[in-house]
């Protein structure tokens, strides 16, 4: 009788060795699956991260050519702008000293813009109206040609400012998240050296948890390759 019950205690131990390793397999495997996919995914997300960098390194190049070919057209106006006023200062003094034939001729070679709204501006009898701009040059009808390229580029170079933030958010998430996945690495290597089966179903459990919510906002994410 003693015999079959130190047979049955030993059968006992023998099936629940078998359970606990079983158990243990169960837990190792689950970990080394999310080590792997964490592993898989946190070098995704720093591949992303340098993409990102690099995109974002492209769209400031981009916004320094806009602002040199803006700052270009701005001088180009400037220098349009004092050659105009001078050529406009010698038709008032052609008008005045009572040289027409020079004012006619300077007259004619206005440029378009120069001349339109030159003759806007006689229209409003500036001799005798004080609320006349004291010049052609400070009519609405005068628009230097390169003011739609200066805006033209200022738009640009704004939209480009805007993108290349945009590429260093996206960059800045992605290493947000490459972070967040090592601690589903720390944790499932944690639950490895545990004893006890509880603590190690707790550190899988929130390794699982933070590892199912990064790959949420991983597809949520735009993709550059």
């Amino acid at each position: 009788m003693e015999k079959d019950e130190a047979g049955l205690k030993k059968i006992d131990r023998i099936l629940n060795e078998i359970e606990r390793d079983n158990r243990k397999k169960w837990i190792e495997t689950i970990s080394t699956i999310l080590l792997s996919a964490a592993t898989i995914l946190s070098a995704w997300c720093v591949y992303e991260a340098s993409q990102w960098n690099g995109e974002q390194y492209f769209r400031i190049e981009d916004e320094n050519v806009a602002d040199r070919a803006r700052m270009q057209k701005e001088i180009a106006s400037q220098q349009r702008l004092a050659a105009e006023a001078t050529l406009f200062i010698q038709f008032v003094n052609a008008k005045t000293s009572g040289n027409d034939e020079f004012a006619d001729f300077l007259m004619d070679r206005f440029p378009a813009h120069l001349k339109k709204a030159t003759l806007a501006w006689k229209k409003l009898d500036p001799m005798n109206n004080p609320d006349a701009p004291v010049s052609p040059l400070h009519m609405k009808e005068y628009i230097l040609p390169e003011s739609a390229d200066i805006e033209k580029y200022a738009e640009q170079a704004k939209e480009f400012k805007m993108q290349a933030n945009q590429c260093d958010h996206h960059s800045d998430n992605y290493m947000l998240l490459s972070l967040i996945l090592s601690m589903v690495l720390f944790f499932c290597g944690l639950s490895g050296v545990m004893d006890a089966r509880t603590n190690q179903l707790i550190l899988l459990s929130f390794a699982a948890i933070v590892f199912v919510i990064t790959l949420y906002f991983i597809f949520r994410f735009p993709v550059i390759i």
